[in-house]
């Protein structure tokens, strides 16, 4: 009976110690904060479209959010209001820099 109630309890553990994984963390912020800018034919330098794309960056991404120099900040006077919408919050890059810091682990694509 205790194996019962264990159970659940050691899957939330499990569950809470998990690396974060491309697609199941990080392609979602890429997605929702970065994409609009980096991708072919809009201002970012490069594009941030897929896991391949996302790895070759992840030095420069690593180096620029650690040195809080992207997203850029509302001084910046090369962006408008509607991109500081799209900037990344705190736990975003936290997770962005562990995702990096884990060794860019993949993960599952989603299933469609």
């Amino acid at each position: 009976m205790r194996y019962f109630i264990l159970l659940p309890l050691l899957t939330l553990l499990a569950s809470a110690q998990q690396k974060p994984t491309y697609h199941r963390d990080i392609a979602p912020i890429m997605a929702e904060r970065c994409v609009s800018c980096h991708q072919p034919g809009r201002s970012g330098r490069f594009p941030l479209t897929t896991y391949e794309e996302v790895c070759r960056a992840a030095p420069a991404i690593h180096q620029s959010v650690r040195g809080q120099r992207m997203p850029p900040d509302q001084k910046s006077p090369h962006h408008n209001r509607d991109f500081f919408e799209r900037t990344l919050r705190a736990k975003q890059l936290a997770l962005v820099l562990e995702w990096i810091e884990a060794g860019l682990p993949e993960g599952e694509k989603a299933k469609p």
